[in-house]
């Protein structure tokens, strides 16, 4: 009989609790203020560009600006070449991102990306961050990757003949992610130089493509516009002293050509938070020769060695072709996917839009990349990240490619109260 009796002692609520259960009552979390929802599309002023030219995009920022979100750049890009000559973008995974050679923003002269060699450290974060099907389906309709186009007698420049596609390709660094425009006051500038056309397509049959028009350049954003009351309230919290803080990662690309046997490479960053080093290495005479895919090879890597301040990051030996596994798991700890299992690296993939099975370590040849993690925990502080003011990095190689640098680092952008940005890096 006591046995049961346990089942059966008295439930005492404790005074300054609810007696009404949770699910009976209103959600007790924070409403969202009142906004509305329009996606606006910004042209560019600059007209049609050639290869190798220029293309700028001027954004109007201030009260009515409100928040920018979910952006990205449409284009459309028209060739001139002999009718059925055939081509695809060059690089791993042969995107429109090839196109690109420079990614600049800045608001009000204040320069807040600055992304040299575009097409090699935007292609090396999707090619490596993302997954085998997004590439071989989701970006073969966005950015054209692994897609072989025919040039047809009336479908390039002029109507002349050639091939004509519209691109879509996404925003990196700063606005990659939410911003409250509505705080800023002056311009938001986007500058995109172009690659030659060399650099950016590779052409598998014919004569060759002689010319390539970029033409209806477009912002395209989802612009959210909060109730004046919202603003109100923020705004009067900034005239308090305080700061709006918008957290991002920060690209550098370092890009040079190496020599047979050791380099050394120092770079002043200045970073108080460095989250990883890249490393992808391009055959110079891809850049030049109309033929080469632009692939990323290992080039007989055997030695990769990050500093920073003086201080070895990673005392790991490197022996690429013997040994690839190594390297390959340390630069898969700098992308966050150490031993990951919901999601795999596409490096594994036969770098054709039509390919089904998958080639043994063409993570070798097609998508090689090196890295080194600097990241110090795995919780998303502010800046979690190692310090830095002097990078150096040491690799050595059995041939001469150029190799490309990516340096990801969190930064801070702080908005006062007058619309004024400051950058901690």
């Amino acid at each position: 009989m006591s046995s049961m009796q346990q089942f059966h002692q008295p439930y005492v609520l404790p005074s300054f609790a609810s007696a009404v259960p949770e699910s009976w009552r209103s959600n007790n979390a924070p409403k969202p203020p009142a906004s509305s929802l329009q996606t606006v599309v910004v042209s560019s002023l600059s007209s049609s560009q050639a290869a190798g030219g220029h293309t700028d995009i001027s954004v109007p920022l201030g009260p009515s600006a409100g928040i920018m979100s979910q952006a990205y750049i449409k284009f459309t890009v028209k060739t001139t070449a002999t009718n059925a000559d055939t081509a695809r973008f060059k690089g791993s995974q042969s995107s429109a991102l090839a196109l690109i050679n420079r990614y600049t923003t800045s608001v009000n002269g204040i320069s807040l990306d600055t992304i040299a060699n575009f097409d090699q450290s935007a292609g090396d974060l999707l090619n490596h961050c993302t997954s085998n099907d997004w590439l071989k389906n989701d970006s073969s309709v966005i950015m054209g990757s692994n897609v072989v186009y025919t040039a047809t007698a009336t479908g390039g420049i002029g109507g002349g003949a050639g091939f004509s596609e519209t691109f879509c390709i996404p925003l990196f660094g700063f606005l990659s992610g939410t911003i409250p425009s509505y705080l800023m006051n002056g311009q938001l500038n986007i500058g995109l130089d172009y690659n030659p056309i060399a650099r950016s397509f590779q052409l598998l049959t014919g004569t060759g493509i002689t010319a390539i028009e970029i033409s209806s350049v477009q912002l395209v954003y989802d612009r959210v516009s909060p109730s004046q009351e919202f603003v109100d309230m923020v705004k009067a919290d900034l005239r308090q002293g305080n700061k709006f803080v918008i957290p991002y990662v920060n690209i550098q690309n370092v890009n040079l050509v190496s020599q047979t046997g050791s380099n050394n490479l120092s770079i002043g960053c200045n970073y108080s938070s460095l989250r990883s080093v890249l490393l992808s290495q391009v055959v110079s005479a891809d850049y030049t020769t109309a033929a080469n895919a632009g692939l990323s090879v290992n080039a007989g890597l055997y030695q990769f060695q990050v500093s920073v301040d003086g201080r070895l990051l990673s005392a790991v030996s490197y022996d690429t072709v013997n040994s690839p596994s190594l390297c390959f798991l340390e630069a898969q700890k700098a992308c966050g996917r150490a031993f990951d299992s919901s999601i795999s690296d596409p490096c594994a993939y036969l770098t054709t839009n039509a390919a089904t099975s998958v080639v043994a370590r063409t993570y070798l040849t097609n998508n090689f990349f090196a890295a080194c993690s600097g990241m110090r925990v795995n919780e998303q502080l502010a800046f979690a990240g190692t310090p830095v003011s002097v990078l150096s990095v040491n690799w050595s190689t059995t041939s001469a490619p150029t190799a490309n640098f990516t340096l990801l680092a969190d930064m801070q952008a702080l908005l006062d109260d007058q619309g004024n940005i400051t950058i901690y890096r």
